[in-house]
């Protein structure tokens, strides 16, 4: 009966609580005592302890013993059986099984055992070399730093030999880097596919999105696209808090496009379509923006921190004497000429803070400003390309900071790009995420519920 009952538990657990992730989870754990037999036979017992707690510490996943049972039973690789039980008297124990592929038994038979040694210190090597590129935040390090610890001759004879990837692609590769040689650990096959499958979710949300504005007349978002574009943000907020999608930013640095708007925010560029364009702004140590509107209409949600959103309006109501400024920033980009002087006096005429998970809608003829609070904000935006209208800037006065007349400049350095998606990756994460542990962990994993 308790056979039964434990039997039954993992099943109903496996049904539960892995009903998509079952199998990646099963080549986990095939993976993890791979790793754990290398070095000979184990313990049953105090293999199942280690790995079970492996799991469940550094990936946040219950993995039951009759799971790992089933690993070692089912386990193939090219029709033999991958693992092997042993019993000696009441004690279990577990090992790799010997090669039974006639190619590889043959290749056993021809080669010597100091060969079959280097080709082991090959192996060896080639993980160690991974581990120690991948310590901390970057896959990477200096060509002259690792050839201070290891030989040239090795690093040359790994990148000749290397074993690539399942899916063909390098496992180490030689990059230029702001004009600094370094070597890199490219990110593996289970990482690299969760990738290509977040990001091609994404980009067919934009692009289904982006033919239907294409369509319209005047070609602009409206609020009733809601729906669509909500659609939009779970996909790009699951791409931006990946840290598979992480690694692989990193790694396809030279495809990011970033701009700066001198003492405003910083532009990611997402998505530049027919029709509309995605972007994630980041508001770092920002002061209040111009009074100003935009040229086409726009959603925005915000990801992390909070800003103060203000909308302005002209009160005619009063005396001649009030009066306020103006000027066309789409034929005056520069902001040099002077500004017109109108009657009327600016004030705003609504206010609201907007925080994490917020969003709002904004026509294009509406004047607004933004007020970040706290320091920092992320936010999505999402307009439409076709111009319904100018951008005009309005002021109480004559005079403008000296930084709104700095021209937008674009961000061109791998480290200063890469410095920008470590920074909005870490401010996505949770407040129980830990990088330090993260940097530790052996493969990917899910990562810890907050």
């Amino acid at each position: 009966l308790v056979q039964a009952f434990k039997a039954l538990r993992s099943s109903l657990w496996s049904a539960m609580v892995w009903p998509k992730q079952h199998e990646d989870v099963f080549t986990e754990v095939s993976k993890e005592l791979k790793r754990k037999l290398r070095k000979g036979e184990r313990d049953w017992t105090s293999l199942v302890e280690e790995v079970t707690k492996d799991f469940f510490h550094w990936r946040g996943i219950q993995v039951e013993e009759a799971l790992i049972a089933k690993v070692v039973e089912t386990s193939r690789k090219k029709g033999c059986q991958r693992f092997q039980l042993l019993r000696r008297g009441s004690q279990r124990y577990v090992r790799l099984s010997e090669p039974t592929h006639p190619n590889r038994q043959r290749q056993l038979r021809e080669t010597d055992r100091p060969q079959q040694l280097e080709v082991d210190s090959n192996y060896n090597f080639s993980v160690e070399m991974a581990k120690f590129l991948r310590e901390g935040t970057r896959p990477y390090k200096d060509l002259a730093a690792v050839v201070e610890c290891k030989s040239l001759s090795c690093v040359n004879q790994l990148l000749q030999s290397q074993q690539p990837h399942k899916d063909g692609r390098c496992r180490f590769e030689r990059r230029q880097l702001d004009r600094r040689e370094v070597l890199w650990a490219t990110p593996n096959t289970l990482d690299f596919r969760e990738a290509q499958e977040r990001r091609a979710e994404m980009m067919a949300d934009m692009r289904k999105f982006d033919a239907i504005i294409s369509q319209r007349d005047g070609k602009q978002v409206v609020v009733e696209d809601l729906p669509m574009v909500q659609a939009m943000w779970r996909t790009v907020c699951s791409w931006l808090q990946s840290q598979a999608c992480h690694k692989c930013r990193l790694y396809d640095f030279d495809e990011i496009a970033l701009d700066c708007v001198p003492g405003v925010m910083t532009r990611y560029c997402i998505f530049d379509g027919d029709a509309i364009e995605v972007r994630v702004h980041y508001f770092k140590d920002t002061s209040e923006t111009l009074i100003h509107n935009h040229r086409s209409s726009f959603f925005s949600k915000i990801l992390k921190g909070s800003y103060i959103h203000q909308v302005w309006g002209v009160s005619t109501a009063l005396s001649q004497e009030h009066h306020h400024y103006v000027m066309n920033r789409s034929h005056d980009p520069s902001m040099e000429s002077p500004m017109q002087k109108h009657q009327g006096r600016l004030k705003t005429t609504n206010a609201h803070s907007f925080c994490e998970g917020d969003w709002y809608f904004l026509d294009h003829e509406t004047p607004h400003t933004v007020r970040p609070g706290g320091g920092k904000a992320l936010t999505i935006y999402i307009r439409s390309k076709n111009a319904a209208g100018d951008t005009w800037v309005r002021s109480t006065d004559q005079t403008l900071p000296d930084q709104s007349r700095t021209p937008d400049t674009s961000i061109e350095g791998a480290e200063d790009k890469m410095a920008f998606l470590e920074e909005i990756w870490q401010l996505l994460q949770p407040a129980s995420w830990q990088p330090a542990k993260a940097a530790r962990w052996k493969r990917h994993g899910t990562r810890p519920a907050a």
